[in-house]
């Protein structure tokens, strides 16, 4: 064997391994990933707790109208509140998103606290999208799409 040979041979697992990259990095599904060979795309929503109901946010309920209230129906199903830095998931709401994690924001109206010098409204959206990313990986999603929160 000529020294070319031994060269193209131990460069071809790596060829292989930088196309690989390169479609991950290109947002294009990987063969067999998800259901029917694409990506499984979750959606992160959130809604707040106002007395002891659920209340929407405006990309939520956007997004609720869309599905025909079917969203809310399901949210009410499962317990009727989201508490605040918690998720509750639904699948195959929709054809395009495989799952749908609705998010506990707390009062809408938390602000800024001056004894923790922390803005509580922003801790909510943290601890509320960390939840809704951890449930989504959990059950496989491989895309997570995620609304504003309520905030601008």
């Amino acid at each position: 064997m000529s020294g070319a040979t031994v060269f193209i041979r131990s460069l071809k697992p790596r060829v292989l391994h930088a196309l690989k990259i390169r479609n991950f990095c290109s947002g294009e599904s990987a063969p067999g990933g998800g259901e029917g060979g694409g990506e499984k795309k979750g959606l992160i929503l959130g809604a707040y707790e106002v007395d002891n109901d659920v209340v929407l946010t405006k990309s939520a309920q956007k997004y609720n109208d869309h599905l025909g209230g079917k969203l809310m129906e399901l949210i009410k199903k499962a317990g009727r509140t989201v508490k605040r830095g918690s998720a509750k998931v639904f699948n195959n709401v929709d054809k395009d998103i495989w799952a749908v994690a609705v998010v506990g924001l707390a009062p809408e109206k938390a602000g800024y606290n001056e004894m923790e010098a922390i803005d509580e409204g922003m801790e909510n959206v943290r601890k509320a999208a960390g939840a809704g990313t951890q449930q989504l990986r959990h059950q496989g999603v491989d895309r997570i799409l995620v609304e504003g929160l309520g905030v601008p």
